[in-house]
């Protein structure tokens, strides 16, 4: 729910419940779709597009309960990408323990940083799990050195760019911009 406010890239899964964080002693709602995660003391909230919500790390631990490392590899990058998980705010959650320090230090080590969507996140992961060596955002340079594309990822050792297209794609200028990309890297 957190990561939905702060606006971070959230795994594709459906039927979640809308989780709250309520300091111990104040009375908990019960309501269908509602989880309450009681804390001691924590970072103090934050205020995002108006409304009340914990820090991001804070809400990358309080899914890490619940969430499978996959999900929680996507919310790190998307949290990174988005800028609102400081190296500082990394450490923290590295070092302490938690229910779901275990699953989200797993997390952690699958995520690298560099992509651009939760789609390039999860086509990384599919490459490492089958033991293929990637670099994302791989710049491709003619023999003079003059940048000619970039790729979602490179595969180490190749010639090969696997890149994950979006809906953006289908515009119709930007498929003319990708066709000429194209054209550039089979030259």
């Amino acid at each position: 729910t957190g990561a939905g406010i702060h606006e971070v890239w959230r795994p594709p899964c459906d039927d979640l419940p809308v989780w709250i964080s309520l300091p111990y002693g104040v009375p908990r709602p019960d309501r269908p779709g509602l989880r309450v995660v009681r804390r001691h003391i924590g970072p103090a909230p934050v205020i995002v597009n108006g409304l009340r919500c914990e820090p991001a790390a804070q809400c990358l631990l309080i899914a890490a309960r619940d969430l499978h490392e996959l999900d929680l590899t996507c919310l790190i990058e998307g949290m990174r990408h988005r800028g609102v998980l400081s190296e500082v705010d990394e450490d923290r959650l590295l070092s302490e323990a938690y229910p779901g320090s275990p699953r989200l230090r797993r997390a952690f080590g699958w995520a690298t940083g560099g992509s651009e969507s939760i789609w390039e996140v999860l086509l990384r992961v599919l490459h490492k799990s089958c033991d293929v060596a990637v670099l994302a955002q791989h710049e491709v340079r003619d023999a003079d050195g003059v940048f000619v594309a970039r790729g979602d990822l490179w595969l180490l050792g190749t010639t090969r760019l696997h890149e994950f297209d979006g809906a953006v794609h289908r515009d119709q200028e930007q498929h003319r911009k990708d066709l000429k990309r194209d054209r550039r890297l089979g030259s």
